[in-house]
């Protein structure tokens, strides 16, 4: 199976990679941090990038800014969905899933980012048992805000 990364590479990175003098599938192993996960990511990246609901039908250039929005919503809800059918995380996603996904940003970026983290990082176990696993599987949904 060709990975994706592979199948939409230039000529001119190919032939460099070629020429390389270690293992490079190692050196993946290693930044991965084993080959079990190597294979996580990618499966959870050739899932998203296989999947036809990231595909743009109008270029966003096209678009109005609150189309260009709603399109963007459109995909992070979507993400949700695949990743609660996968059982799967959005802490998996944020480690192993494809970037670039979203062109306009994720709408929800500061829910995965700064909400989960700040739920993880000041609840106690009662707190968390309560409300970290609905926020990292989008049941709820919250930000960050800082004075």
């Amino acid at each position: 199976m060709v990975n994706t990364s592979e199948r939409f590479c230039v000529e001119d990175l190919k032939k460099e990679r070629s020429r390389c003098t270690f293992d490079q599938e190692e050196l993946t192993n290693l930044m991965d941090g084993g080959p079990h996960m190597t294979e996580f990511r990618r499966k959870i990246s050739e899932k998203f990038l296989n999947d036809p609901t990231y595909v743009d039908e109008i270029p966003p250039d096209y678009l109005s800014h609150e189309d260009r929005y709603s399109n963007e919503l459109r995909k992070s809800c979507h993400t949700f969905k695949v990743l609660k059918a996968d059982n799967y995380t959005i802490r998996n996603f944020q480690q192993f899933g494809p970037g670039g996904l979203m062109k306009d940003g994720n709408p929800l970026a500061l829910h995965m980012s700064m909400f989960v983290d700040a739920l993880n990082g000041q609840c106690n176990a009662e707190q968390k048992e309560k409300w970290l696993s609905r926020a990292e599987r989008g049941e709820i949904i919250g930000t960050y805000a800082q004075v």
